[in-house]
């Protein structure tokens, strides 16, 4: 059939149709006359492309969907948790993306009837052709994620995030592990699209969740899936009443904590879990860069090296005492460098080594980097400043990051899980009383705003998901009277106690106190005031990161500098958009 007709059957103007064709949503066959021939699956594509961009859904996204790596329900439902999380009030949009999720990819019926403005949603992606960018991957538990950034014009061009893998089952119900090759496919495919998008792209960065673990064999092929940071099974019993991590410390005199790489080696040699034919262990982001230029053993970068465990951050690599003393055969470890440097290329475009993703954040969102902090409120909460000297105090531990220098982090295992539970609250009171169970952050968002500056918080502890060498400890909530007892003093009280959990890590370092907070993350994101209650917590001017996916802006800044574009560390820095 003509155009003509398919503009009938989809409501599409012809300009829409043949921009969706242009970037590559479309495949469409010419006939003997060059005129175009669409068939009936090119018009059923096209409805649906019509409803995910009345949805408020990217070109992009769209196209990563066309090429395979999400579904159509996938796709609404992130779209869904955009709205959500934004608070955008669009219940238009929302109502579409939950009838869009129950759709199969091709095929379904739709009411067209809703007004649609295409020319108001096309999307430019317009970039010099001589521009030098770099696309960040960050391989998150939850997510995938990326970012391009343009040096010349000193910003970041666009940002994309899709479902990561999904955990899967275990015979071990303390296990923690994902599907490392669904991982590695969908890493792969959202870079194939980005590539194919922005034409000038002239270096890749990897970034992502870092403590986990894979096992290669000698091609450098995945033989286990990704035991995460979450896996617990280090924490299990090893004998007389001790655990795994327990025997490592009676070892070895040093503490690794379960998700730790070497603490989960450690279990599986001692239960015959280590997988038949694997050589080499890495994280995540090594595999994946590994399997991007066809190298056969991982190069991990000390930032994730140190993730590991049993880590000399002096020595710059692994203590060697420590594995020999836990019966860790040293030729499983890959090679660890502290440069800033390329292992390979993917597609011609020079691939650096992998960093870990809390020194990635630090280094895409934190612009200043002498005289401020780094708050980062995501799943769980880090406190983070960069020191010339290695240090480290109770709460604050002190990590590799880049040109020699350290990170001194604070971590805590609550976060913005502990606003989630907060919420999760509020709904089931509300789906309890009028029977309407959603979302009910942008309620509990207005009740932080009217009560902040007029109402006093609960004295609340935050750390309902214990502590990472402290499992066991729980928060908890004092100071209770008749009169304070409400929503207002509840929900202040628990901002003010994510704010304090990591303000008393951070004042355990003397001499290391800055100037300034930055904060990044869904939480501030989601609720202005919470950079008010920072700012009154910790005493400090405190802004909110202009951009979003910093850590996958920070692996593409890294990858500038590893492929030489870039003189120094000060131009890269340039790009980060300040409030």
């Amino acid at each position: 059939m003509k155009i003509n007709e398919v503009e009938k059957l989809t409501g599409l103007t012809k300009k829409a149709i043949r921009l969706y064709e242009s970037r590559g949503l479309l495949d469409v066959s010419r006939a003997s006359n060059t005129y175009r021939e669409y068939g009936n699956e090119q018009v059923e594509i096209l409805k649906l492309i019509r409803l995910f961009r009345m949805a408020g859904i990217s070109l992009f996204d769209i196209k990563v969907w066309r090429e395979g790596v999400v579904t159509s329900a996938e796709l609404a439902k992130k779209r869904k948790a955009e709205i959500e999380n934004e608070n955008i009030a669009n219940l238009e949009q929302l109502k579409l993306c939950e009838e869009l999720a129950l759709l199969s990819d091709i095929g379904g019926s739709f009411d067209f009837s809703a007004p649609f403005d295409e020319a108001d949603r096309q999307e430019s992606a317009e970039v010099a052709e001589n521009a030098r960018l770099a696309v960040g991957i960050d391989i998150g538990t939850t997510t995938i994620s990326a970012a391009v950034v343009d040096l010349d014009a000193k910003k970041t061009v666009q940002t994309f995030n899709l479902p990561g893998g999904a955990f899967i089952k275990t015979p071990l119900s303390s296990a923690k592990e994902q599907d490392a090759k669904e991982i590695l496919q969908k890493s792969k495919k959202l870079l194939d699209s980005i590539l194919d998008t922005y034409k000038g792209i002239r270096a890749i960065g990897v970034t992502g969740q870092m403590h986990g673990v894979i096992y290669c064999d000698k091609d450098g092929h995945a033989v286990s899936e990704l035991a995460t940071w979450q896996d617990g099974r280090a924490d299990e019993i090893f004998e007389d009443g001790r655990s795994y991590c327990d025997e490592i410390f009676r070892l070895t005199g040093k503490r690794v904590s379960a998700g730790y790489g070497l603490a989960t080696h450690f279990y599986n040699m001692k239960n015959s879990l280590v997988p038949k034919g694997a050589t080499s262990v890495c994280t995540v982001m090594d595999y994946v860069i590994m399997a991007l230029c066809g190298l056969d053993r991982p190069i991990m970068h000390t930032t994730n090296a140190h993730s590991f465990g049993l880590f000399d951050i002096e020595a710059n690599g692994f203590d060697s005492e420590s594995v020999r003393a836990l019966g860790i055969d040293e030729s499983l470890l890959p090679r660890v460098t502290a440069d800033t440097e390329v292992v390979g290329e993917y597609m011609g475009i020079p691939v650096s080594v992998a960093i870990g993703d809390n020194q990635a954040s630090f280094f895409g969102a934190v612009k200043d980097e002498e005289n401020s902090a780094l708050a980062n409120y995501g799943t769980g909460s880090q406190i983070s400043c960069v020191s010339s000297t290695p240090k480290s105090t109770a709460h604050m531990e002190c990590r590799p990051y880049i040109g020699g220098k350290f990170l001194l982090c604070g971590s805590a295992l609550a976060g913005g899980r502990a606003y989630a539970m907060l919420e999760r609250f509020f709904r089931a009171y509300m789906a309890e009383a009028t029977g309407e169970d959603k979302n009910r952050y942008e309620e509990v968002n207005r009740i932080a705003k009217r009560a902040f500056g007029k109402v006093k918080p609960l004295d609340i502890c935050t750390k309902f998901s214990g502590e990472r060498r402290a499992p066991d400890l729980r928060g908890s909530i004092s100071g209770i009277s008749e009169e304070n007892f409400t929503p207002a003093a509840v929900t202040l009280g628990f901002l003010y106690g994510m704010a304090r959990e990591l303000c008393d890590m951070y004042a355990e370092l003397e001499g290391e106190h800055r100037a300034k907070l930055v904060t990044s993350g869904n939480v501030a994101r989601k609720n202005p005031v919470f950079t008010d209650v920072l700012a009154d917590v910790f005493g400090m001017d405190v802004s909110l990161t202009a951009g979003k996916e910093e850590a996958a802006s920070g692996a593409a800044l890294f990858a500038l500098l590893a492929a030489n574009l870039a003189k120094n560390q000060s131009e890269v820095k340039a790009c980060i958009v300040t409030p």
